[in-house]
């Protein structure tokens, strides 16, 4: 029958025991250490709408974009700001809608046709 762990509060096995007492953890212990994960990059500041703009200006769908390394919801929620590109999803969409970087980039002057677009609505709620 497995022994109660003082510290953990809950059963473990001998193997379990044998192995704290060798300072070695599992695979399940070294899971939920946060202390080991990897942080994801910040991510780079894009300009606002600039996503969306190169899109339509190419004439491509979400799909279209995100070919076989991203899916169309990753370029919806890079276009919609809820999540910030790493320089090689960046460089990624430029190439599939063949713009610059520097279109992108936060505060880069956007690519005028000469017509203002209307302003966007929000929800109501």
């Amino acid at each position: 029958m497995p022994e109660r762990h003082q510290k953990l509060g809950r059963d473990i096995s001998l193997p379990d025991m044998a192995n704290e007492a060798a300072g070695q953890t599992t695979a399940r212990h070294r899971a939920s250490d946060k202390t080991r994960r990897r942080r994801r990059p910040p991510g780079v500041d894009i300009r606002a709408g600039s996503l969306r703009e190169a899109r339509a200006l190419a004439g491509l769908s979400l799909a279209k974009v995100a070919g076989n390394e991203l899916t169309p919801m990753a370029i919806h929620h890079l276009e919609s700001g809820r999540s910030r590109p790493s320089m090689a999803t960046l460089m990624l969409v430029a190439t599939r809608t063949k713009q610059p970087l520097s279109f992108f980039l936060d505060g880069a002057a956007p690519a005028s046709d000469g017509v203002d677009a209307p302003p966007r609505r929000g929800r109501r709620g």
